[in-house]
């Protein structure tokens, strides 16, 4: 069985991993002497698909972009100007309550108001508010969470007390 690159596989539970049916390629997890724990076992009898984080970030299905900025020369502004000059091909929304549409694209009041899947959330917003855009970016099935903020272990005992949250 030939997997491309980028092609997601459905894998079944193996004596030493994950396995892809047919085949003989085995995803091995370091878990438990290498073998697969129990939720991945459960999303292997449902039938879903395994993606790896790198899948993930390198070719995300949605992006967001929390503290999105009009301005491209500004820290919420910047992933989203980077991402359409390099030509994401996944979809990339803006989340601004303050604002209905960034760089020329809608904008969303939150998280929970996306449209479609998003893989990647980059965190673009002040050190107070980092923790709770980060669970609300789990809540909604991110794999990945880019953070962009200062003020925490670096700005002394108060940041670090943030970052150990």
């Amino acid at each position: 069985m030939r997997i491309r690159a980028g092609e997601t596989v459905p894998l079944v539970p193996g004596s030493k991993g994950l396995r892809i049916p047919g085949g003989r390629r085995t995803v091995r997890r370091k878990r438990r002497g290498g073998r697969a724990d129990d939720a991945d076992q459960r999303n292997c009898r449902a039938g879903y698909a395994v993606t790896s984080l790198l899948d993930a970030l390198f070719a995300p299905r949605g992006v967001a972009v929390v503290g999105a900025s009009d301005e491209p020369s500004r820290i919420g502004g910047r992933p989203i100007h980077y991402m359409r000059r390099a030509g994401l091909a996944g979809a990339l929304y803006p989340v601004n309550p303050r604002r209905e549409t960034v760089q020329g694209l809608p904008a969303y009041p939150s998280l929970d108001a996306l449209p479609g899947p998003v893989d990647v959330v980059v965190v673009a917003v002040p050190a107070a508010l980092v923790v709770e855009t980060a669970r609300a970016a789990a809540a909604i099935g991110s794999r990945v969470c880019l953070v962009f903020s200062s003020g925490f272990a670096e700005a002394g005992e108060e940041g670090a007390a943030r970052q150990a949250a």
